[in-house]
């Protein structure tokens, strides 16, 4: 039975049922590779006309008792139905024993055995329709319940979920531990943790704060730092809604073979362990963790205590958290530069916007396969950058008003979008009617041009035009900063203006008279979400502007502004390489030093290589490029940012033999930076990248390697190394390990095997499993769970190439029934490619 839940059905049955609470009991074995339990389901049906589903995937239930009578049900493998005539209009118990297989995906309740030491940690992971994998649930958002627990694990082992335990009784082998009633909530924020984990604890605080690893990662953690922006969140937070934490205690759990960044269980957050760094931190990994910290913080007002009522409203959860988080950490860390960053969030989400998978931000959501594909740039990235301009649009103390009385008002309930938007009303004047039906119920994004002319050095006219992208007519309202850019030695002055334009064009006559500039930003700070197509008048005085000392977010935006300019084909991408080979070197600002290297390969990517000419020109960005990173990195300041975030890049782009001489040198020592510490994590790239670049020796320097770093992170390293060897026989036996997986196969390995199998630079090989790929991928699609085979989609043989686009279209409009999940991943690979023909012919006609 396909494991799935719709909309209309969730409907009917939160009408059908409610006050929901759950009693379990759970006997989780160190040794055992499945667990036990028993479920008391308390209810009220407020009618009784139909069956009544009850979710349970993948596990066998045994002892069911209706109301206190054993009744035999319908258990198809991914539910159970109760039959209407167990039922009574009024309170009803459900009781049964279950058992499960613990979850190798990363999802439902999963186990990890840690190669270090032989430690199991376990952990739930369940948005958005993952708790029946663990236990027997009415699993949706809208039937929020309570959760009282018994647990009997190892007794060598701790058990964390969103309460503290009321009891602990040990005997020889076991702990049992008694967990109080929860609050209410829905079943995809509830968890359950347990394993010998290290704990660090602050009880000082206003709010007990606790922190866990595994035994073998804890001499990395770094407790005081996650503490320290914890507190912080929390105190900004707390004064911003108005609205005291709502749980009793915060817990973050940090776990192994966690596939996504962080998940908010109630008073029990998850953490990748990717967020512990084997070595000093940088300021950059610093920011990225204060930043999920008030992320996932953020959630336990909107999402856990305010929840939507189903997943179209899925922005509402991502989209706040994300916002509030940059708010968070500018107002209360040292993390100055949030909004820059925050920034780059939404190019990742005009990237998502123009591609053909792109949706609404209130979208449809039919069921929960669907919702899976909405975990996205839209969600995350569109909505934050909406939500940071109706901020702007209505004002921050109408904003923060809205935000109080709607956790107020709704507490412990479920919302639908009106819901949210009438709180913004009644802080506003301004009518956001017409605002919600532009911005959330559309797609695509608009791009913005400002058109002036000057004469005898002043301002003529300025007008703003405005257009949008075939297919996604919609001219939308937006209120922006706008900036006239006038340059005094090696500084940028900015006069700016707060103006809202809509339609097509929007004439500045305030600005007439004004002294004439060498560029107009239209979108000055960011404020507005859209792309900025820079006019030729300012595109001609690039070099003014990309050569100044200050105004570095102004400077950052332009850079981003002429590479989506390159992606939309309107900007030669060899004419941005000139750019880049011409500024890099000179330039101190950390995040645009960072975003000029990291781009890099992505610009060695665009350049065409075809004709001798076009090959010379690319071996010349290339090694200008190479080597530019390489004085910024030898020169940087000893232990600066910079210097840490340059490593990364390089050993990102290296391509030649004079980088890989120059990487080799720091893997062994015979080369060293000031202030620099090779640690482990940074050992293992440079021994990925000598890898990928076939090196022969490889296996020895991986099997050495090993030895001193025999960590979960290492062999997970060591795996990349490996699948990144330029062999065809490497390659083979790595693909083959792909396709003949299982669902029992470790999600985590099969994920890290498929992202590194086929570098960029090793297309040729790529193109040699070409053949019988898109059959591989129908098999993995129709025997195993939809997350593999979406993540086996990523691997779709799909160059810059007409033929291969042409193949790939051909599978995707021949099997209309794929999952959405990987049929979204084979759009954005053909898509792309299309992409990379327009960046190419472009650069072509310019050469």
């Amino acid at each position: 039975k396909t494991h799935n839940l719709t909309q209309s059905y969730a409907d009917y049955r939160s009408q059908q049922i409610t006050g929901v609470d759950y009693l379990i009991n759970f006997d989780i074995s160190e040794k055992k590779e499945s667990y036990t339990g028993k479920v008391k389901v308390t209810f009220t049906a407020l009618h009784n006309d139909k069956d009544l589903r009850l979710d349970f995937n993948n596990g066998t239930i045994t002892n069911l008792k209706v109301n206190g009578k054993a009744v035999t049900v319908n258990h198809n493998g991914a539910y159970l139905t109760v039959p209407k005539e167990s039922l009574v209009v009024a309170k009803n118990i459900l009781e049964m024993d279950f058992a499960h297989p613990f979850s190798k995906s990363g999802r439902g309740f999963h186990r990890a055995v840690d190669p270090k030491d032989g430690r199991i940690y376990v952990y739930t992971n369940l948005e958005p329709f993952d708790a029946n994998q663990v236990f027997p649930s009415f699993d949706q958002p809208d039937l929020k319940a309570t959760y009282e627990m018994v647990v009997k694990a190892p007794k060598n082992w701790k058990v964390i979920t969103s309460v503290l335990e009321s009891n602990i009784k040990q005997d020889k082998t076991s702990r049992t531990w008694t967990f109080p009633r929860s609050a209410r909530f829905s079943t995809y924020i509830w968890s359950l943790h347990a394993g010998d984990f290290k704990m660090w604890a602050d009880y000082k605080f206003r709010y007990p704060l606790r922190l866990f690893a595994r035994k073998s990662l804890a001499k990395y953690v770094k407790p005081e730092q996650w503490f320290r922006y914890t507190r912080a969140s929390f105190d900004y937070l707390d004064t911003y809604f108005a609205y005291p934490y709502p749980y009793k205690k915060y817990d973050q759990v940090i776990v192994p073979e966690f596939f996504s960044g962080a998940m908010e269980n109630v008073a029990a957050v998850t953490f990748n362990e990717n967020f512990v760094s084997k070595g000093k931190k940088s300021r950059n990994s610093k920011r990225s963790l204060a930043g999920v910290i008030a992320h996932e913080m953020a959630h336990m007002w909107f999402g856990n205590l305010v929840t939507m009522k189903w997943w179209n409203d899925l922005w509402l959860n991502e989209s706040f958290a994300t916002y509030m988080a940059a708010k968070a950490i500018y107002s209360s860390t040292e993390f100055k530069e949030a909004w820059r960053r925050f920034s780059g969030r939404k190019s990742w989400a005009i990237w998502e916007d123009e591609l053909p998978t792109t949706h609404p931000i209130e979208g449809i959501v039919p069921d929960v396969l669907k919702a899976r594909t909405n975990f996205d740039g839209i969600s995350y990235g569109k909505g934050a950058s909406v939500l940071r301009q109706v901020n702007f649009l209505i004002g921050e103390k109408a904003f923060q008003e809205g935000m109080k009385g709607y956790f107020k008002k709704y507490a412990n309930t479920n919302t639908v979008l009106k819901d949210f938007m009438a709180s913004l009303q009644s802080a506003t004047d301004v009518n956001l009617s017409d605002w919600q039906k532009e911005w959330l119920q559309t797609s695509g994004v608009n791009t913005v041009e400002a058109q002036w002319t000057c004469e005898s050095d002043k301002i003529k006219s300025l007008n703003l035009k405005q257009t949008y992208k075939e297919g996604y007519p919609h001219l939308r309202t937006h209120k922006l900063k706008v900036a006239l850019v006038y340059k005094t030695g090696q500084k940028l002055n900015v006069k700016s203006f707060d103006t809202t334009m809509s339609g097509t064009n929007t004439n500045l006559t305030s600005m007439v008279g004004q002294a004439c500039p060498i560029a107009v930003d239209p979108n000055y700070a960011s404020y507005a979400y859209i792309k900025t197509e820079i006019d030729p008048m300012s595109l001609k005085n690039a070099n003014l502007v990309l050569s100044a000392n200050n105004e570095s977010f102004l400077r950052q935006e332009y850079w981003m502004a002429l590479w989506r300019m390159v992606r939309k084909g309107t900007y030669s991408v060899v004419d941005f390489a000139k750019l880049m080979n011409t500024y890099l070197g000179r330039e101190t600002d950390d995040q645009i030093v960072e975003f000029l290297s990291q781009q890099a390969g992505s610009v060695a990517y665009y350049l065409p290589k075809d004709t001798e000419t076009e090959k010379k020109a690319h071996q010349k960005f290339v090694k200008t490029a190479e080597q530019q990173i390489w004085k910024k990195l030898t020169t940087a300041r000893a232990g600066s940012e910079q210097q840490k975030s340059l490593f990364g890049s390089f050993t990102g782009f290296a391509r030649t033999k004079y980088s890989q001489n120059r990487l080799y040198a720091l893997l062994t020592g015979k080369t060293k930076l000031k202030k620099f510490k090779v640690n482990q994590d940074r050992r293992w790239s440079l021994i990925q990248m000598r890898s990928a670049t076939g090196f022969k020796n490889y296996k020895s320097l991986i099997t050495q390697e090993l030895k001193k770093d025999s960590s979960l992170k290492g062999k997970k390293s060591a795996i990349v190394a490996n699948v990144s060897y330029p062999s065809l026989d490497v390659k083979k036996k790595f693909y083959n390990k792909l396709i003949t997986s299982t669902n029992e196969t470790n999600f985590d390995e099969f994920a890290r095997i498929t992202w590194s199998l086929f570098p960029s630079q090793q297309f040729e090989l790529h193109k040699k499993f070409e053949k019988d790929y898109y059959g591989h991928l129908l098999n993995i699609e129709n025997k195993m769970n939809p997350h593999f085979a979406a993540v086996f989609a990523r691997l779709a043989p799909v160059e810059c190439d007409v033929a291969l686009k042409d193949k790939a279209q051909q599978f995707l409009t021949s099997n209309a029934k794929l999952r959405p999940a990987t049929q979204k991943s084979l759009k954005v690979k053909i898509s792309e490619n299309e992409r990379c023909q327009v960046i190419r012919n472009k650069a072509k006609q310019s050469m």
